[in-house]
């Protein structure tokens, strides 16, 4: 009897892939967006991947994002791909990178910030690298890496 060595992963009829998360983070994804409280989706963890060597995935069924979601997402998993599905077809593919300006996204972690101060400010922040991320705030110009911000 011949051993099946694939892994099926099941396709969804309406809904979003994303794919090349970097392994380990789609838990990140799934908790930032509250996917558990809005959709019906399955995680791939530690997947093997020939681009990535692992990666994670998310499905989501019968579901969609907003751009505020996808820009989080990039926050996360820059270089990630979103594929949109319409009838088992992948009708819209999108890379997703991180903006050179993050605007209202991010909380900046500096208390002493105006716009922790301020309730009307609005943050904002400059990319300085991808990998490893890190943004500046154009505020009070310090300097953040990825695990030491939040999203608003």
């Amino acid at each position: 009897m011949a051993e099946n060595k694939g892994l099926m992963v099941q396709k969804i009829e309406n809904g979003i892939v994303i794919d090349h998360i970097p392994k380990m983070a789609s838990s990140r994804i799934v908790r930032m967006l509250h996917l558990h409280d809005r959709f019906e989706f399955y995680n791939g963890i530690n997947c093997r991947s020939n681009k990535l060597g692992r990666k994670d995935f998310i499905k989501i069924v019968k579901g969609d994002l907003s751009n505020e979601e996808l820009n989080k997402i990039a926050m996360v998993a820059p270089g990630a791909t979103v594929m949109r599905i319409k009838g088992f077809e992948i009708v819209e593919k999108i890379p997703i990178t991180i903006s050179d300006e993050i605007k209202n996204l991010v909380k900046c972690p500096n208390t002493g910030c105006i716009t922790n101060q301020e309730p009307y400010k609005k943050t904002h922040f400059i990319k300085l690298s991808d990998k490893p991320l890190k943004i500046k705030c154009r505020f009070c110009e310090r300097t953040f890496k990825e695990g030491e911000f939040e999203f608003l």
